[in-house]
């Protein structure tokens, strides 16, 4: 992201920023004003794509 308005990418997911609804559009038509939430959704996303999954690792 170069300037607040860009559009997010996250491999190869892509969320669109509305000027209009100030936010970014969500998949679900829901529109988020956060960018880091938009960049974690984007992220989530995109590895649901690629089959990646979280390994939780117990200290």
């Amino acid at each position: 992201m170069k300037t607040p308005h860009d559009n997010i990418s996250v491999g190869a997911v892509t969320l669109i920023y509305s000027a209009q609804k100030r936010g970014w559009l969500m998949p679900n038509g829901a529109v988020t004003g956060n960018p880091l939430k938009a960049q974690r959704c984007a992220e989530v996303m995109n590895n649901a794509i690629s089959g990646v999954r979280f390994k939780v690792v117990a200290a």
